[in-house]
C-alpha cells in the first residue's frame, strides 16, 4: 500500500508537498453455518489515510507556477530587460488563433468528403504560413531600418507601428483599391 502511495506522489511530483500515512485495520469475523452454507471466516480491511501539507514548499511551488526559465551563458538580464525580453517571444498560439480570425476564420461547413476537408485545412495552413512570413518579414526589415509603418490605423493616418500585423497591411491595402 505505501509502495502505491509512493509512486503516485513520485508520478505527481508532490513528495515534498505532501505526507500521507495509511493505516489499514482488518477484522476478521466468523460466520456460523446456516442451513446450507459452511461456517467460514471472513476477513475485511478498512484503509485510513491522513494526509498533511508542507506549506513551505507548497508556497515555493505556487510561487514558481506558469514561469519559465530562460538560461544563457553569457548574458545577464535585469528584471525589467528579461521581462522585455519574454514580452518579445513568439508565441505559437497566436497562429492558430487566426485560424478563427476574419480572413482564415475555419467556419462550420457542411463537407461530407474527407478529402476535401483534409485540402481546406492544409489551404488554410498553406495561407497561415504565409501570413507568418509576410509579418516577420516586414517587421524584420523595419527593424533593420528602424522604421515606423504609418497610414496603417483606419482613422488614425498618423498613427505607426513598428509590428504591424499581416491582417493590418491587407486592410490597409484594401482600403487603397
Amino acid at each position: 500500500m505505501t509502495t502505491k502511495v509512493n509512486s503516485i506522489q513520485e508520478h505527481h511530483n508532490v513528495v515534498s508537498l505532501l505526507t500521507i500515512e495509511t493505516l489499514q485495520e482488518t477484522k476478521t469475523v466468523n460466520k456460523r453455518a446456516y442451513g446450507r452454507r459452511t461456517a467460514k471466516t471472513v476477513a475485511t480491511a478498512t484503509v485510513s489515510v491522513r494526509t498533511s501539507c508542507n506549506l513551505t514548499a507548497y508556497a515555493n511551488t505556487v510561487r514558481n507556477l506558469g514561469w519559465k526559465a530562460f538560461v544563457c551563458n553569457n548574458l545577464e538580464l535585469s528584471l525589467t530587460e528579461a521581462v522585455l525580453a519574454y514580452r518579445d517571444k513568439y508565441i505559437i498560439e497566436r497562429g492558430f488563433n487566426r485560424f478563427r480570425g476574419k480572413i482564415l476564420g475555419i467556419t462550420p461547413l457542411f463537407l461530407s468528403s474527407t478529402t476535401r476537408i483534409k485540402g481546406l485545412i492544409r489551404l488554410l495552413s498553406i495561407a497561415l504560413r504565409v501570413m507568418c512570413l509576410t509579418e516577420f518579414t516586414v517587421r524584420q526589415s523595419l527593424q533593420e531600418q528602424d522604421a515606423k509603418l504609418d497610414t496603417i490605423y483606419a482613422g488614425n493616418p498618423k498613427r505607426a507601428t513598428a509590428k504591424p500585423t499581416t491582417e493590418m497591411m491587407l486592410r490597409a491595402f484594401s482600403v487603397l483599391i
